[in-house]
């Protein structure tokens, strides 16, 4: 067993489809998701689970975990296959052979749960070690061949469960891996690996030909164009996050919160005459940020900008099918204090969103305790997501 700092690993294993169901198959790459391909997705959720022992966890959980992931991966290929970069600058795809597979981690934690799992500020350095590292990238035939996927579930013996993932972006947005291929290998879980009831909102919808061209302008080629030499860059960097010395907290907004932030704002701007919760939520957020950089030293007269994900399946023409599996997020974007040039301005990301409602993600351990999106420690960052229940 390899051990590091707090974790012991347990088990590493290999998962692939069960043997005679999943074809090999090649997924080509639009827009949306080329202009992911150098980023990755990296996230942790921790349930509450004290009747757990070690032992139950190794005679009972991780077979289990074992074999629902192979259920998964037979609806959800993509997150066993690989980044197919082809010779002489070929657009990339995703590609699944015969015997791919993921990388999925068991491991044993000796750090305090409830510490992890608390909303106070702790370092960014003591979740490293629940995040499992992609594999590294290889050669084949002069074709660079990229790991999509890495998942690592972490017992805190008479506490709790943490199951986290690391994924090159490129394989789809929040919607796809969190709503869909993250919800079906749970409900798979608690069904005790029955996954008939796998249908309508859980079956992914994989065609791209609904990207239409109509100019014949080939925008996905003009797209990696500018991408590839940038690209293979991003692949010289390590993947995993270094330790550094930022903390992470989470806050809490109630619904009563919301609705005075919402008053506030409309009484002020009166249209439009409707405002959502993750605006107003948003918007106080993105205000304390640049008020404590002031009070810091910073510049307050600077260009800031926020920046966040929308899902565009309903926006496409003709719209796209809820359960469509890729890429299909448009980047929106806010500024304030436009009086300095953008490039030398502030940017903060908002990730996730409350749509994903993480909170009914189900293993059938136990509720969800909370989440934590690790991604957000490689830039100026915040989560928005969806509270208990």
């Amino acid at each position: 067993m390899e051990s590091d700092n707090m974790v012991t690993v347990l088990q590493h294993c290999q998962v692939s489809p069960p043997p005679g169901t999943t074809s090999e198959k090649s997924l080509p790459l639009t827009f949306f998701d080329l202009r992911m391909i150098a980023s990755s997705a990296k996230h942790l959720f921790f349930f509450e689970c004290t009747s757990i022992s070690k032992n139950q966890f190794l005679e009972s959980i991780i077979p289990s975990l074992k074999h629902s992931l192979s259920l998964s991966l037979k609806y959800y290929y993509p997150f066993a296959g690989n980044l197919i970069f082809p010779p002489n600058s070929g657009k990339p795809e995703i590609r699944y052979l015969e015997r791919d597979s993921a990388s999925l981690i068991f491991a044993e934690s000796s750090s305090d749960f409830i510490h992890l799992t608390g909303k106070q500020t702790r370092n960014t350095t003591e979740f490293l070690s629940l995040l499992p590292q992609l594999p590294p990238e290889s050669m084949s035939h002069d074709t660079l061949v990229v790991p999509i996927s890495s998942f690592q579930v972490t017992l805190f013996p008479d506490s709790g469960i943490c199951v986290g993932f690391h994924l090159r972006h490129a394989i789809g947005d929040g919607h796809s891996v969190v709503k869909s291929f993250f919800k079906t290998w749970a409900s798979i879980t608690k069904a005790g690996g029955d996954a008939t009831f796998l249908s309508g909102e859980f079956v992914p919808y994989y065609d791209r030909t609904r990207f239409r061209d109509p100019e014949g302008l080939e925008f996905e080629t003009i797209v990696w164009n500018v991408l590839e030499k940038i690209t293979k860059e991003e692949w010289s960097r390590p993947h995993h996050p270094k330790p550094n010395n930022k903390v992470r907290a989470t806050f809490v907004i109630s619904h009563a919160t919301a609705q005075q932030l919402k008053k506030l704002v409309l009484g002020r701007y009166p249209f439009p005459s409707h405002i959502s919760t993750f605006t107003v939520t948003c918007g106080y957020v993105w205000s304390c940020l640049a008020k404590a950089r002031a009070a810091c030293g910073e510049d307050d007269n600077e260009m800031v900008h926020f920046l966040t994900e929308v899902d565009w399946r309903t926006r496409m023409d003709p719209p796209l099918p809820a359960t469509y599996f890729g890429g299909v997020s448009k980047t929106v974007k806010n500024l304030a204090r436009e009086r300095e040039a953008a490039s030398k301005g502030w940017l903060l990301e908002c990730f996730s969103s409350p749509k994903f409602k993480m909170y009914d993600i189900d293993f059938g351990w136990g509720r969800l305790k909370t989440n934590e999106e690790l991604s957000i420690d490689d830039c100026e960052a915040i989560a928005v997501g969806d509270g208990q229940k």
